[in-house]
């Protein structure tokens, strides 16, 4: 039951980031993030049931695009963007906390990401999450080229080919993190930092698009 409560905490704090990055007020769509977030949830409980560990950084990711683009009416391409930002940040965290925890033993690392119960960490990582969003909202930073009404053009005029490259490759690096756990300890390192480094170039060129529209 625990572990239920943890989820809808991670859901609620993550599909929050994704709303708060894109400055949208998040407390206008309290309806659709509530029928997300159980739904997540129950996914998210039934991967560690059955021990699909390995496909969670595949799933939910997925699963979180269909919600911001059936319930919250987003265009598909809009709702990967919103959802790739987030879940690499809470990637990359899982993964710092994980060593941190461990007083830096790698193999330790590899071990409770494969065994996904470390609920502290977990609970950090919603903490983070809703520090960040505190300080997006305090700061007003955040992206504002997604069309604030499904109603309104796409706005995904030429030249974002390098956006959705970028988009894709660190949903790709995402999912493969979940698979990299059971190899090497290099080859999961050199995952992480491949989905820092994609992050970071997905920002950059988010930010030079926000300064063109």
């Amino acid at each position: 039951m625990e572990y239920v409560f943890l989820y809808i905490l991670i859901w609620w704090s993550m599909l929050v980031l994704g709303l708060t990055f894109f400055r949208f007020q998040w407390t206008s769509y309290i309806t659709p993030l509530i029928l997300s977030v159980i739904p997540l949830t129950f996914i998210s409980v039934m991967l560690q049931i059955f021990g699909l560990v390995d496909l969670t950084a595949i799933i939910q990711p997925l699963c979180a695009i269909a919600c911001f683009g059936l319930i919250f009416r987003f265009k598909w391409v809009f709702s990967l963007i919103m959802v790739v930002i987030p879940f690499a940040v809470n990637i990359v965290w899982e993964f710092l906390l994980n060593y941190a925890v461990t007083w830096f033993d790698m193999n330790q690392v590899l071990h409770n990401l494969k065994e996904d119960n470390q609920f502290s960490v977990g609970f950090l990582i919603s903490i983070m999450n809703f520090l960040l969003i505190y300080v997006l909202i305090k700061q007003r930073w955040g992206f504002s080229f997604i069309p604030r009404s499904s109603k309104q053009p796409i706005g995904f005029k030429n030249g974002n080919e390098k956006l959705l490259a970028f988009v894709f490759s660190c949903f790709f690096f995402i999912g493969l993190s979940s698979l990299a756990v059971y190899y090497k300890n290099q080859f999961y390192i050199w995952t992480m930092l491949m989905v820092l480094f994609i992050w970071l170039l997905l920002l950059r060129v988010a930010f030079r698009k926000d300064l063109e529209e």
